[in-house]
Parts: C-alpha cells; sequence; structure tokens
C-alpha cells in the first residue's frame, strides 16, 4: 500500500527535481572596476565553471597644461573549480587569462595580457542572482609605458544573474 502511494509521488517530482538541478547553469555577470567587466558564467559540471568576459575602459586625464584619453579592451576566460558549499555559498580556486588591446593620445597603443590564480566565493542572494568576491594572484604585461606588474590583488565584487 504504501509503495502504491510513495511511487505516483516519485514519479511526478523527479522531473521537478530534475528541472531544478539544470537552474543556475548559465548567467551573466557584471564588476566595475574603474572600467566595466561584461561576460557569461557558464557551469560545464557542478564541479567547473567558465567564466569569459570582456571589459573596457576609458580614462581622461585633465591638467591646466595637457589632455590625456587611454582606451583599453580586453577579453578574459576564467575556469573556477568549486573547493566546498555550505547552503547558499560556495568557495572555488581558478586560473585565468585575458588578451587586450591599449590605446591613447601621444601616439600610445599596444597589446596587453594577463595570467591570474584566483580564490574566491559566492553568495546566493536570492534563487536566480548571486553576488562573488576572489582575491588572486595577477600578472599583466603591457607594451608601452605600462609595462609589466605582477600583483597579489582582491578583485572586485561581482554580480551574477542565472538564466537558465
Amino acid at each position: 500500500m504504501r509503495l502504491a502511494l510513495v511511487a505516483p509521488v516519485v514519479l511526478l517530482t523527479t522531473p521537478l527535481l530534475a528541472q531544478q538541478r539544470e537552474l543556475g547553469t548559465l548567467g551573466l555577470n557584471l564588476r566595475v572596476d574603474g572600467g566595466a567587466t561584461v561576460g557569461v558564467t557558464w557551469r560545464a559540471s557542478r564541479a567547473v565553471t567558465l567564466r569569459p568576459a570582456v571589459s573596457f575602459a576609458w580614462n581622461k586625464t585633465e591638467t591646466p597644461l595637457s589632455t590625456s584619453e587611454t582606451t583599453q579592451y580586453t577579453v578574459n576566460l576564467d575556469l573556477l573549480l568549486r573547493t566546498a558549499s555550505w547552503n547558499r555559498l560556495t568557495s572555488y580556486i581558478g586560473a585565468g587569462g585575458g588578451v587586450g588591446n591599449i590605446s591613447g593620445s601621444g601616439g600610445l597603443v599596444g597589446k596587453t595580457w594577463a595570467a591570474r590564480a584566483l580564490a574566491g566565493a559566492q553568495l546566493t542572494v536570492v534563487d536566480r542572482v548571486a553576488v562573488f568576491g576572489e582575491v588572486g594572484f595577477e600578472y599583466v604585461h603591457s607594451e608601452g609605458f605600462q609595462g609589466k606588474q605582477a600583483t597579489l590583488r582582491t578583485f572586485p565584487i561581482g554580480i551574477v544573474v542565472f538564466l537558465k
């Protein structure tokens, strides 16, 4: 008799549970750190997430003697590996990099690339919205006056809205 009652409940709820597991596999993310970074968060599996992003920064400096402008475009890709989860909090480690272009006044034109290792956490605020923050080591190599730079830094807090 119990099996007759339990079997229909299991059959009816299994598709709902499977559908809910699929939620949160694709999202849009945003960060602001002197320039805007817009990207996609794609959970390839429970443990692996890919996060491609595009960033843009424009800076104009005016002094009584001169005015200078700098524009930078960058394409980034991060590979994140989930390490642990507690309720709505997930921790992860990752590696990534990016390539881009810098142009500015005074004939400043050049390429830039970066490599980074990071550790972070993501907190689900509501069902489809989460915030994340990261700390890591980043090496940036730029042509021109910006040169080479290695830093241990905090990356800006981001927000991700899951679509699916």
